[in-house]
This record gives structure tokens, C-alpha cells and sequence, in this order.
């Protein structure tokens, strides 16, 4: 299998010039990928599932979405649904592979998914959001302070 997509720049413009200033936060077409221990909430066709940035089950993160990028339908965030706890048993969490899924109250016809299992199947520019928002909510998770 090719990933082209995963961790080199594609189709989705980084926009740096607007990092920090907050306004494509603002941006009424902004939504976010949601993760959740390092797993995506996908629909039953296995497909991401984005949502406006006010979406209540975004009051579960620890900390505001992370700006990924601009596509053509709008600015992309990645959201860590962090505080949230499932009710089921999650024993396998933090393996390498993760079988289990998860259903967040706000999402009942979804699920949280491993991504490397999906990942494969999305085309190239939700690959590449989907790569990146993990990558970038896995580094400020494991990152929090400056050594200096």
C-alpha cells in the first residue's frame, strides 16, 4: 500500500502566517477531527467524523482544538476529547493495536477507531488531516512544558 499522504505536506495548506491569531477558529465553516486517546470518532462507513468547533462533546478536552490547516471547505482542527471516560472496559487502550471501540454519548451512530486501521482507506486529504491531527495532539500531549 502507498501513503503519499501521511506526514508531507499535500492538500492540506498549513496556513502558518495564521497560527496564533485565532481566526480560523472564527471561521463559521471551521470544524475538527475528534480523537480520543489517539483514536478517531469515525461514522459506520469508517469514515471521520468532523464537527463545528461548538460542539458540546468538545466541552471533554483539556485543551482548545489544535489549527491543522485550511481545506477547501473550511479550516481544520484536531480536538482531543481527553476528559471524557467510556463506560465500557477498555483494557486494551495504549497497545499497539487497539480493537476495541468506544461511543461517546454525543455520537451514538459512531464510534472511536484505531487509525492505523483506517488510515488506508481515506482519501488522500482526510489521510493527511487525520495523520497530522494525531501527530500534532500526541506531541502537545507528550510536550506539555518547555525544559528551559
Amino acid at each position: 500500500m502507498d501513503f503519499p499522504f501521511a506526514f508531507v505536506s499535500g492538500r492540506l495548506e498549513r496556513a502558518a502566517h495564521l497560527r496564533g491569531g485565532g481566526a480560523p477558529a472564527r471561521d463559521p465553516r471551521a470544524r475538527a477531527l475528534v480523537f480520543w486517546r489517539g483514536k478517531l470518532l469515525v461514522d459506520g462507513a469508517e469514515r471521520p467524523v468532523i464537527v463545528p468547533l461548538d460542539h458540546p462533546a468538545l466541552k471533554d478536552c483539556r485543551e482548545a482544538p489544535v489549527f491543522l490547516g485550511l481545506t477547501a471547505e473550511g479550516p481544520r482542527f484536531a480536538a482531543d476529547i481527553a476528559l471524557w471516560r467510556p463506560f465500557e472496559d477498555a483494557t486494551t487502550i495504549g497497545q499497539f493495536t487497539d480493537a476495541s471501540q468506544q461511543v461517546h454519548p454525543a455520537f451514538p451512530g459512531d464510534h472511536l477507531d484505531e487509525v492505523r486501521g483506517l488510515v488506508a482507506g481515506l482519501p488522500a486529504l482526510e489521510g493527511e488531516c487525520v495523520a497530522v491531527g494525531r501527530a500534532l495532539l500526541g506531541w502537545h500531549e507528550s510536550h506539555r512544558f518547555c525544559s528551559k
